[in-house]
């Protein structure tokens, strides 16, 4: 994330820092990952074919789990 440590990012660092790893898989994991991926890989899957409920909770689901262990 962070490439240059210059004072700035060093303040978003220690910002950062101090909202606590919950936060911060939350916000870098799923909400960057996975909705994201989710939407994009559901838009194009659904493009090909009629999906069903089954298939979207389960997609929607392995993005959640890889979003965590991303995060």
């Amino acid at each position: 994330m962070y490439k240059v440590w210059d004072l700035e990012n060093i303040s978003k660092w220690e910002r950062q820092k101090h909202g606590g790893i919950i936060k911060f898989i939350c916000l870098e994991g799923v909400m960057k990952w996975v909705i994201l991926s989710t939407l994009i890989f559901l838009s194009l899957s659904m493009l090909g074919k009629e999906m069903e409920q089954e298939e979207i909770v389960t997609t929607c689901l392995i993005w959640l789990l890889a979003s965590l262990i991303y995060g």
